[in-house]
């Protein structure tokens, strides 16, 4: 007998006898996606309807077997639907066989084996089942086998056991290998681009390589687009790809000028030319000009890149002219720096360079020029999770100069200098940041060194609380000297209280002197507030010096862009 209800107004669903949350979202989903409620006739069809999808439901997470009892209430036009999900149907067997070149690939072996352990002896869900098949193809694509297949792909389930079965035969066929690489619309020589990221003819195919290959190409800085086209040829049989590079040059000038202002130097403008290329070689140019009251600057540099490997192995040319005065003594600079660089552009990997300076120093004061001849060593190191704002990172900088009169230098010296930068996130908005910095300069004749080699601390990235660069020893008349040894420290927390705003409290600390023995640490406590945009998070710190167990009066704010590391 069939009993028809007629309903015109909306009918509401309710679910019992299923606890887990998940399992009842999805039954919901797909009655209101599959039902029309509303103007409807309730009758055994109508019920068969709802049950089979509730089936359909229970079978995509494993459960074969469930027993549904529907009830429908006229008055409150309400649907219960009373579901026991029975027992879970369990994967007993996973079968995958590969055919073709793949058959002895580890990385297809690794997939089935992290599967086979994954899920053998659980509940059958179908979703990862067909995640896996995705899984299988997305690996063979990116690894050249681009004539995969599937033989066969069948998920077996008996009801009766509650067991299922994994059955599936895939067929790579032959791996594609590269044969060619051709570059076109590049202003620079081909043989110099092959180098940039070198593939070899019968190479074997993988998306990564063209991922690589694009992301060099575009470090360089000479193009400004890069687009990679992979080409079968049309002999299937030899599964070849020839590697079709079109390039865009980048502007062959950049001019930027600006009016600024710092905590250290004050209001200052600024002139930055550079040109990205400017031959064949992909020889670079870069130039700055910046006047401040108390410091003016040029910069020229040519980056020379080497044929074997132009974008990590290159010669850097500078020249520097500085007028700078600090703390009322001024100290002139011009300087000829001749640099060979080892840069490697993979992550965690160390930046290497040796470097010969050439350097005329005039200081009024002593009323002498001091010419420098000192060669030196730099390394260094950034490694970071996240871009803008790092969750995780450290940045590590030493260099060590040389300066001796054997090679016709007027002051012997050495300079060592280490520079640290940890930065740790807690719980997502805890973050934590240490710095620290040690210098020292050991020399026979410390007066002769150059004030702009000298240590002095203070300011942004030095001790907040203090002005720029106020920290350093006096001679007996109580003029500055500048410092032969260095030590800061510092340590930061930043919580993150809005989207992209984030309260920071630090207290930094340290001394710049010529012993470090009985001396009197400076200390400055302070706080201040990080906003992140898309060129860098914005600081803006205002802090206190800290003696005796007490804050001085004399807060100091300092304002700053770019990154922490």
């Amino acid at each position: 007998m069939c009993i028809a209800l007629i309903c015109k107004a909306e009918i509401q669903i309710k679910i019992t006898g299923i606890d887990n949350k998940e399992l009842k979202n999805s039954i919901f989903f797909q009655l209101s996606n599959n039902l029309n409620l509303t103007n409807i006739t309730i009758n055994n069809f109508y019920k068969k309807r709802i049950e089979n999808l509730v089936k359909e439901c229970l079978h995509f997470f494993g459960y074969y077997t469930p027993t549904i009892f529907t009830f429908f209430n006229k008055e409150e036009n309400i649907i219960t639907l009373h579901i026991t999900i029975g027992k879970p149907t369990i994967i007993v067997g996973i079968q995958v066989v590969i055919y073709g070149e793949a058959k002895n690939d580890i990385d297809f072996q690794n997939i089935i084996k992290k599967t086979q352990s994954n899920h053998l002896g659980k509940k059958i869900n179908h979703r990862e089942y067909e995640n896996f098949k995705n899984d299988l193809l997305n690996l063979a694509i990116q690894k050249g086998y681009l004539d995969s297949v599937f033989k066969k792909h069948q998920l077996s389930v008996f009801p009766n056991y509650s067991q299922a079965y994994w059955d599936i035969i895939f067929d790579s066929g032959k791996r594609y290998c590269f044969n060619k690489l051709n570059f076109s619309g590049s202003q620079i020589r081909e043989d110099y681009l092959k180098n940039i990221y070198k593939i070899q003819e019968g190479d074997p195919y993988n998306v990564k390589i063209l991922a690589d290959l694009n992301h060099r190409l575009i470090s360089t800085d000479w193009f400004s687009s890069v687009r990679i086209e992979p080409n079968m040829t049309k002999d299937k049989e030899e599964k070849i790809l020839t590697l079709n590079t079109i390039l865009i040059p980048n502007t062959t000038n950049n001019i930027e000028t600006g009016v600024g202002y710092t905590t250290g130097t004050g209001p200052e403008i600024k002139l930055i030319w550079n040109k990205p290329w400017i031959n064949s070689r992909g020889y670079r140019f870069d130039s700055d000009f910046s006047i401040a009251e108390d410091n003016q600057k040029a910069n020229l540099a040519l980056k020379i890149p080497l044929f074997e490997s132009p974008l990590e192995k290159f010669y850097l040319i500078k020249s520097r002219f500085n007028r700078q005065n600090i703390n009322n003594v001024p100290s002139y600079l011009i300087n000829l720096d001749i640099s060979r660089y080892w840069n490697i552009v993979d992550r965690d990997s160390w930046k290497k360079a040796i470097n010969l300076r050439c350097s005329f120093h005039y200081q009024p004061n002593i009323k002498k020029t001091t010419i420098l001849i000192y060669p030196g060593i730099y390394i260094s190191r950034i490694r970071q999770k996240g871009d803008i704002i790092p969750i995780w990172g450290d940045s590590q900088r030493y260099l060590v100069d040389v300066s001796y009169s054997i090679w016709s230098s007027d002051v012997n010296f050495f300079v060592f200098q280490a520079q640290n930068t940890w930065i740790r996130t807690i719980a997502k908005k805890n973050r934590f940041i240490i710095r620290t910095n040690f210098g020292w300069i050991g020399s026979d004749n410390f007066k002769y060194v150059p004030f702009s080699l000298r240590f002095f601390a203070g300011g942004e990235y030095s001790i907040r609380g203090y002005k720029y660069n106020v920290i350093y020893p006096k001679d007996s008349e109580g003029k500055c000297t500048g410092a032969s040894r260095l030590a800061i420290g510092s340590i930061e927390y930043q919580y993150n209280f809005f989207d992209k705003c984030w309260f920071t409290i630090f207290i930094d600390g340290g001394e710049a002197t010529n012993k470090f023995r009985n001396i009197n640490y400076k200390i400055g406590i302070g706080s201040g507030l990080r906003w992140i945009t898309p060129i860098g998070p914005i600081k803006l710190d205002c802090a206190n010096k800290f003696t005796k167990l007490r804050i001085k009066k004399g807060l100091q704010f300092h304002f700053g862009l770019g990154s922490e590391l």
